[in-house]
């Protein structure tokens, strides 16, 4: 019974669902396309999702890219920072004693400004002084241009003078060298004595003079032909233009003799000898001895 029962109502539901879906087969159809479009628009939204997915992906590597590239920079500017530092704490005391040695030198620069100014007062007054210096230096400088020419003219004067002397002494030379022929010749006729004769020229070396300057001693003496109250004519042997001068023989020995300056025929022309030196030695007739 309870089968029956049942199989009633299962038909029934049966034939209810058929009536049902007969009277909404429209609204089937319409749901059947309104469920196919819900599909198709999930699974665009699926592949959009898909896309963002990917570009949130991308933009979150970037983002990773990004943030180690920052951070990089960031250490890197930390290291400068640091570095920085330490320079700084290195440059401090020198920037101390920069600027103890800006403010020495601007001190400086000061004190130099301050004498600049002193001295370029100093100045004007040195110009104002030198002026008439200027003027007495054009006047000395027309003098010494003027003694110029003539020093110059005098020269030329004193050239052609040497000339004239030079002339003179080879004169001088040729005579003398005649006379001394002639009188050698002449003398070989005369019987001489053992004493130095007139005219007879020694050639003597000064052994020392004497503190007092009045004469000199020699090496030669008697046995030389020198007496006692000879005068000479002497001249230095050296000098070729030495001047005469008149000695007089005061004190004579075997190898000594000391020779006085004649005051009387020299006056006062007492020329200086020294020791070694050598002399001249020609006796005059003005000898007072009876030799």
């Amino acid at each position: 019974m309870t089968f029956i029962i049942f199989r009633i109502l299962t038909w029934s539901t049966l034939a209810a669902l058929g009536v049902f879906a007969f009277l909404n087969a429209e609204k089937f159809s319409s749901l059947a396309t309104e469920v196919t479009d819900v599909r198709s628009g999930l699974n665009e939204k699926k592949i959009k999702l898909e896309i963002d997915k990917n570009e949130s992906s991308n933009l979150i590597n970037g983002l990773y890219r990004e943030r180690g590239v920052l951070r990089e920079k960031n250490e890197l500017t930390q290291t400068n920072t640091e570095k920085m530092k330490q320079d700084f704490q290195i440059l401090k005391p020198k920037k101390e004693d920069l600027e103890r040695l800006i403010a020495k030198r601007e001190t400086e620069l000061a004190e130099l400004r301050e004498k600049l100014k002193k001295g370029e007062e100093n100045l004007v007054t040195v110009r104002e002084k030198l002026s008439p210096l200027r003027e007495r230096e054009g006047v000395l400088e027309t003098e010494l241009n003027g003694f110029k020419a003539e020093f110059a003219e005098k020269k030329a004067n004193a050239s052609a003078k040497q000339g004239d002397l030079d002339a003179l002494g080879a004169t001088r030379r040729v005579v003398s060298g005649a006379y001394d022929k002639r009188r050698d010749a002449l003398l070989e006729e005369v019987k001489k004595p053992a004493h130095t004769y007139y005219g007879d020229q020694l050639e003597v070396v000064v052994s020392s003079g004497t503190p007092s300057g009045k004469g000199f001693f020699l090496n030669e003496g008697y046995l030389d032909g020198i007496r006692e109250g000879m005068i000479f004519l002497t001249k230095k042997a050296d000098l070729e233009n030495s001047e005469y001068f008149f000695t007089r023989a005061t004190l004579v020995q075997d190898r000594l003799t000391f020779m006085e300056f004649d005051v009387y025929f020299s006056a006062n022309l007492h020329p200086k000898v020294v020791s070694d030196e050598k002399l001249f030695l020609i006796r005059t007739g003005d000898s007072n001895t009876s030799l």
